[in-house]
């Protein structure tokens, strides 16, 4: 953009701290999100597993081949819904990926020079956001002076 960006100076321990917690925070935060999309999936599996019987009155309610038992009000044979175990199975793949990255995250935050990196990138990039600035909030003055304009429909000028 323009402007010259000045990094500020830290030293090696500064950087090497903000990468170790910037790489463990990750982690755990995948970790987290991990044991809570495997738990959906489990859910999932289970609402799955245990068969579900419709309501009925006439046989003609009850899905194919079914048949209505008229005491109960049921139809006799138990039908699964298929959504249920695709979306547990795509959880559960999901909540092994995200432990996989976690863990590896966590097991990344136990190397110095990785983390070292990645303290300097983060320290940079801060710097650099900071030095921008100015810039994004122009940026965010006109899109919202440029949205202001297409509230309910109505487009300025340009009306068709």
């Amino acid at each position: 953009m323009g402007t010259k960006i000045s990094i500020p100076k830290h030293t090696a321990s500064e950087a090497i701290a903000r990468g170790k917690s910037s790489a463990s925070s990750a982690g755990y935060a995948s970790i987290i999100f991990a044991i809570l999309f495997g738990l959906l999936g489990l859910g999932l599996l289970i609402a799955f597993a245990i068969p579900r019987s419709n309501s009925c009155v006439l046989d003609e309610e009850c899905q194919d081949g079914d048949t209505c038992d008229t005491t109960k009000e049921k139809c006799r044979k138990k039908s699964r819904s298929i959504p249920l175990l695709i979306g547990g199975l795509v959880c559960l793949v999901i909540a092994g990926i995200l432990g996989f990255v976690g863990n590896l995250n966590i097991s990344r935050s136990k190397d110095t020079s990785y983390d070292r990196q990645l303290g300097e990138r983060l320290i940079r990039q801060d710097a650099a956001n900071a030095a921008n600035a100015p810039y994004y909030a122009g940026a965010a003055a006109i899109e919202a002076i440029s949205d202001s304009g297409r509230r309910n429909g109505d487009y300025g000028y340009y009306n068709y």
